[in-house]
């Protein structure tokens, strides 16, 4: 298709770098609107809408492609927390909540305790080694096994 070549007409001005495409291709000046058959019109407007639904469709596919990526990665954290505190198994459990409550008890316990002797120092010094040795004890107690494997 041509246009007339009238040089008494403004010609429009160029795309400018950065607009919106959709917005861009409907920028054609009265007079070269008026120039137009309805029908190449028509076709002007049907390429702007097709070429904004385009831009609609991809908007759409790139926003649907991060949710499944963020899903994905929620999904992967999850199984990793999960797969963490099942190898923790049920053995374990009583070992911590050994060093959850009866320690922190046992020390405060204690220290109120060494508060009211001259050793303090000593006292508390030991008070807070037994806690963490006896912790030690007790996993190396559920995982005997293991260890006398190892060590043989």
């Amino acid at each position: 298709m041509t246009l007339p070549n009238d040089d008494s007409r403004e010609k429009s001005p160029p795309l400018e770098l950065g607009s919106e495409p959709a917005e861009s291709a409907l920028q054609l000046s009265d007079d070269r609107l008026f120039d137009l058959s309805d029908e190449e019109v028509n076709r002007v407007k049907e390429a702007a809408n097709a070429l904004a639904e385009y831009e609609r469709a991809t908007a759409e596919r790139e926003r649907a492609g991060k949710e499944k990526e963020n899903a994905a990665a929620s999904r992967e954290a999850a199984a990793s927390r999960r797969i963490f505190i099942e190898r923790i198994g049920e053995q374990y459990l009583p070992y911590a909540g050994y060093i959850l409550f009866v320690f922190p008890a046992m020390v405060i316990s204690y220290t109120q305790i060494v508060q009211y002797t001259d050793f303090r120092f000593w006292i508390g010094s030991l008070v807070l080694s037994l806690g963490p040795v006896g912790a030690f004890l007790l996993l190396m107690a559920a995982d005997w096994d293991n260890i006398s494997n190892w060590v043989s």
